[in-house]
């Protein structure tokens, strides 16, 4: 499976990091889906078509889909930062009641956890 766009080992990243991708629906346009994000407790700020998590070591919510439509990204040096990076990222939408999924995977693209609110108990990119 390769992600096409997204972290890999072809973006010139370290191999042992790992990374997290995923998609959320039914979003509102960028200042309001800032702000809410930011109810929820998270930090962040705006950049052009994109929403960066500043409380995570790197993690992003990017519109380039259609409307209503944000991918997530994100990317650690260490597994379980990553991880406690990606579960408050999954807990902000959860409060938000925004339906969304993310995959978390090891440099060798593993999948190591899928988190969700309101999907499928399976990742989509492993249908």
């Amino acid at each position: 499976m390769n992600f096409v766009g997204s972290i890999g080992h072809e973006d010139g990243i370290a191999p042992e990091r790992t990374f997290a991708y995923g998609v959320c629906v039914g979003c509102p346009e960028q200042k309001e889906m800032s702000d809410l994000l930011a109810r929820h407790g998270l930090g962040v700020s705006k950049g052009a078509y994109k929403i960066i998590v500043s409380d995570c070591e790197c993690f992003s919510f990017e519109d380039w889909r259609p409307e209503g439509e944000w991918t997530l990204d994100g990317t650690a040096a260490r597994p379980e930062v990553l991880n406690a990076d990606a579960r408050q990222v999954s807990g902000a939408l959860m409060k938000a009641q925004i339906r969304h999924w993310l995959g978390i995977y090891d440099g060798d693209q593993n999948q190591m956890d899928y988190l969700h609110f309101d999907w499928p108990d399976q990742d989509p990119q492993q249908s």
